[in-house]
């Protein structure tokens, strides 16, 4: 299974899918995205450096490094929509949205898009501007969703 792991952070997402992998004896190969150096400083520490992790910002990849994978992982930044005290919660107006936006602009014109998402967020994100936006594409993309608030 071919992974691509957006805001991969420090790598939660990936040890998720590894272990799903290995119990059901499937090969996992894994590109990763983040741009904080102290948790690409962890992911590495975590997993290796090789494939070290893409410190690129979303928005301005080119829409041929998304093709192809099997499954996107997705923790977008939670500060837009977050509902902690002080929060400005500027949702899609919030610059940290931006690369969710160039996703969502992105997904529907894809010519080999993900065969499944994975997107984790706070609670906040339900009802958002910005989930609107994303499961607008998701729509628009063909796909069929179903939301779980855990806790």
């Amino acid at each position: 299974m071919r992974l691509l792991e957006l805001f991969a952070g420090i790598g939660g997402m990936r040890l998720a899918a590894e272990e799903a992998c290995a119990e059901l004896g499937i090969d996992l190969e894994t590109t990763a995205v983040d741009t904080s150096p102290p948790a690409v400083a962890c992911y590495e520490h975590n997993f290796g450096a090789d494939p070290p992790v893409s410190r690129r910002n979303i928005e301005s990849m080119p829409a041929a490094a998304f093709e192809g994978f099997d499954t996107w992982t997705l923790s977008p930044p939670c500060q837009p929509v977050t509902e902690t005290r002080g929060a400005r919660q500027r949702d899609r107006d919030d610059a940290r949205c931006a690369a969710l936006k160039r996703l969502a602009a992105l997904l529907p014109t894809l010519k080999r898009p993900p065969k499944r998402l994975l997107l984790e967020n706070v609670a906040g994100f339900l009802g958002s501007a910005a989930f609107a936006l994303f499961t607008g594409a998701l729509r628009e993309a063909g796909y069929t969703w179903r939301v779980l608030v855990l806790d």
